[in-house]
């Protein structure tokens, strides 16, 4: 969780790709789902960029090769064509290990919490 949430601040897009399922499905707060490709490309052109982002009250499930992540996320953003915003996040997201063995994002959903 920790390298991910370093790429996210540091748009490390290379580190990215690595850390997420090619089936990626990531869901925003505000409905949007992207795919891989839109996730990346998102990071990639600024429209989303973290300023800063903390995780916390995480809570991780594992079942065989599957981890069911629910945390807080604290964020501070700067996307492209928004002014700077902070908010929190409660998210649950999927990771599963890879034929490689590594554990990798399959799915990510978001709400805002008020």
């Amino acid at each position: 969780m920790e390298r991910f949430r370093t790429a996210l601040v540091n748009a490390d897009l290379k580190t990215l790709e690595n850390l997420t399922s090619d089936k990626l499905s990531y869901g925003h707060s505000n409905g949007l789902v992207e795919n891989k490709k839109q996730f990346i490309e998102a990071f990639s052109n600024g429209t989303s960029k973290f300023t800063a982002l903390t995780f916390t009250s995480q809570e991780v499930l594992e079942e065989d090769e599957v981890f069911v992540v629910r945390n807080i996320w604290n964020c501070k953003t700067h996307n492209k064509g928004a002014p700077p915003d902070e908010f929190n996040l409660a998210v649950l997201s999927i990771w599963k290990k890879n034929k490689s063995n590594e554990i990798i994002l399959l799915a990510r959903q978001a709400i805002k919490l008020k």
